[in-house]
C-alpha cells in the first residue's frame, strides 16, 4: 500500500532511490513454521510463509480492487443475462520454482486440493474444466468482480498438486526447519524480478519461553520485521495489520450436546485473554437450560502453537483434557472430529471459522480475537499488505544502514 512506503519515508526523513539488486530481510516470528502448503497453512506465520511463495490468478491491488495476477486478463464471459455463466481463464507465460510451465491442470489440481481441505468454501458455487493447456473455463453465477474478489484469497494460490511447496511467488522455499525458514529470490518471477536476494525467517524460542521480551529479541537478533511486538521500538516502524484473527474452539459434529453446551458455557476465555498479551475476549458465555453432568469433561487437541498459554488456562479455570496437535492432525481433527470433541486453534482471515464450521457440520465457540501490528525496520521500503493482512515483499527493498552512533 501507498501509505505504508510513505510512512517508511517519513519516518527516516526524506525519499530513498531504490538500489541495486541485493540485501536479506530477517523475520523473528513466535508461532513455529510447520509447513509452506496453502492446503495446509493454519497459524499466521505459516500464512505469511504461502504469501511470499505462492501467487494466484488474481491479487488485490493496492486500493483493494482485484487485478489479474497469474490470469492473463480480468474475467469476461460471452453470456448476458440471468443464470450461471462462463469465463475462460487465459493464463499468462509463468515458470514454477522447479523451472517447469504453469499449465490449466496446474490450476484444475490446485482447485481440487482446496476443495478437500478447510479453505473449501472458498469454491461454492464454482465449477471448472480445463480447455487447452493455457485455458481454465470457470462457471458460476458470481459477478466478474465476485469471482476475481474471490480467487484473490490467499487460500485460492496455484501450487504444485504432488509438492505444495512448489510455487510461483516472489520467492521459492530453500528451507523449512524447527527453528527458522530461508526463501531465496526467484529470478523467473512473472512480474519481474525481485529486489531482495533473500527472507530469513527464524523462530523466536527465547520470547515464547519468556527469556526475552520481542523488543529486546528483535534488537539482539538483528531482525527487520516481526508481526509480534504490541508496542513501538526504537528504529521501527509500526502499523495495524488489515486483517483480525480469531482464536477458538472448533467442536466437531460428533460432540455429544452435553459437551458441546459445556465449552460455550465455561471455555475460559477471560483466562486465554490474560495469558496471551494483546488479544480481547471474543464472545460471551452462554447460559445452559440444565446444568451439565459433572462428569463431563470435553477432549480438545491444540494447535502446538497455541499449547503454552491454552494449558495453563484451561487447567486454571477448567481441568479439561488437551493434547498438542501438528498440522496433519488438526485438519484431520477438524474434518472428521475424532476422538476430540474440538479442537483449540487460530484462524487468519482465509476463511471464516463460521464458514469452516458450517461446511463440516461443526461449532465455532469464539475464545479471543487479537489485531496484528507489523513492526518493521525502516530500512524495509516497498512493502504492502496482502488480502490476508500478510506482507508482501515481491517489490521490497532494504537501503543502507544509519552511520554508526546515529539514530535511523
Amino acid at each position: 500500500m501507498v501509505w505504508f512506503l510513505v510512512a517508511a519515508i517519513a519516518a527516516s526523513g526524506g525519499s530513498v532511490r531504490r538500489p541495486a539488486v541485493g540485501g536479506t530481510v530477517v523475520w523473528r516470528y513466535l508461532e513455529p513454521v510447520r509447513t509452506a502448503s496453502p492446503w495446509a497453512a493454519l497459524a499466521f506465520s505459516e500464512w505469511q510463509v504461502v504469501s511470499l511463495i505462492h501467487e494466484g490468478l488474481y491479487r488485490l491491488s493496492e486500493d483493494g480492487t482485484p487485478e489479474a495476477a497469474l490470469a492473463a486478463a480480468m474475467p469476461e464471459s460471452a453470456r448476458a443475462g440471468a443464470g450461471p455463466k462462463r469465463y475462460p481463464i487465459r493464463l499468462r507465460e509463468a515458470r514454477f520454482h522447479d523451472g517447469s510451465r504453469l499449465v490449466a491442470s496446474d490450476v484444475a489440481g490446485s482447485f481440487e486440493a482446496v476443495q478437500r481441505g478447510p479453505t473449501a468454501a472458498l469454491l461454492d458455487g464454482i465449477t471448472w474444466r480445463v480447455a487447452d493447456a493455457s485455458t481454465v473455463v470457470l462457471t458460476t453465477l458470481l459477478t466478474p468482480e465476485a469471482l476475481s474478489r474471490r480467487l484473490a484469497s490467499p487460500g485460492m494460490v496455484i501450487a504444485r498438486s504432488l509438492a505444495p511447496a512448489v510455487g510461483l511467488g516472489a520467492f521459492k522455499l530453500v528451507a523449512l526447519t524447527s527453528t527458522g525458514v530461508t526463501l531465496a529470490r526467484h529470478d523467473r518471477y512473472h512480474a519481474g524480478l525481485p529486489w531482495l536476494d533473500r527472507v530469513v525467517g527464524s523462530y523466536a524460542a527465547t520470547v515464547v519461553s519468556g527469556a526475552a521480551t520481542v523488543a529486546d529479541d528483535v534488537a539482539t537478533s538483528g531482525a527487520h520485521l516481526t508481526f509480534e511486538a504490541l508496542g513501538p521500538m526504537p528504529g521501527f516502524v509500526q502499523v495495524p495489520v488489515p486483517a483480525a484473527e480469531s482464536i477458538g474452539i472448533l467442536l466437531s459434529r460428533g460432540c455429544l450436546a452435553a459437551t458441546a453446551s459445556l465449552v460455550k458455557a465455561r471455555a475460559p476465555r477471560a483466562e486465554v485473554a490474560r495469558r496471551m498479551p494483546g488479544t480481547l475476549v471474543d464472545g460471551a458465555p452462554r447460559s445452559t437450560e440444565a446444568a451439565p453432568p459433572g462428569s463431563v469433561r470435553p477432549y480438545l487437541g491444540v494447535a502446538e502453537w497455541l499449547m503454552g498459554p491454552m494449558r495453563d488456562a484451561f487447567a486454571f479455570s477448567e481441568p479439561w483434557p488437551l493434547e498438542p496437535i501438528g498440522p496433519e492432525r488438526v485438519l484431520a481433527a477438524v474434518l472428521d472430529g475424532g476422538p476430540y470433541d474440538g479442537v483449540v486453534l487460530s484462524w487468519v482471515a482465509v476463511v471464516s471459522p463460521a464458514a469452516l464450521a458450517r461446511r463440516y457440520g461443526g461449532t465455532f465457540v469464539p475464545l479471543v480475537s487479537r489485531a496484528r501490528r507489523a513492526s518493521f525496520s525502516v530500512r524495509l521500503r516497498g512493502a504492502s499488505f496482502t488480502s490476508a493482512g500478510t506482507l508482501d515483499l515481491s517489490r521490497a527493498f532494504l537501503i543502507a544502514g544509519p552511520p554508526a552512533g546515529d539514530s535511523p
